[in-house]
């Protein structure tokens, strides 16, 4: 496990995160979409990218402090800009001049090195017989 640290925090924060392409369109490998995402990663770090036609899948590291709406925020804010800057020619006629690249929907997930039983079977040990399992995750 590989743990960062701030001057108040210790984490260690990962995101899958799917971003689709406006209308669907399979247009992914005509351009260098790699270049278009590292370009946004000023708060973040991107450790892996996998793409398809239409779609990309990214896993991100992040502080606490950027919420997972940023990221995405930025993502496809930057990636756009920079995609329309290099490419608008080609692009013009994908969007019909809308200055656009990505749906506004998106996927996103958390991933952790530990599993929720793990968590579970720890605050066992540290409880002394005092945890209590709630139904369907609830407090009330």
């Amino acid at each position: 496990m590989s743990y960062r640290k701030s001057n108040t925090s210790c984490f260690n924060i990962s995101y899958h995160i799917i971003l689709t392409v406006k209308y669907r369109k399979k247009i992914l490998n005509q351009f260098d979409i790699i270049s278009a995402l590292s370009f946004s990663q000023k708060r973040f770090a991107i450790s892996y990218i996998g793409l398809d036609q239409d779609h990309v899948h990214l896993i991100i590291k992040a502080p606490p402090s950027i919420s997972i709406s940023t990221i995405i925020k930025d993502l496809k804010q930057f990636s756009t800009y920079w995609l329309w800057s290099k490419y608008e020619q080609k692009l013009k006629h994908v969007f019909y001049n809308k200055k656009i690249f990505w749906h506004s929907a998106y996927f996103t997930s958390t991933l952790g090195d530990i599993s929720k039983q793990q968590v579970e079977e720890y605050l066992e040990t540290q409880c002394f017989g005092r945890c209590i399992p709630l139904p369907n995750g609830t407090a009330t």
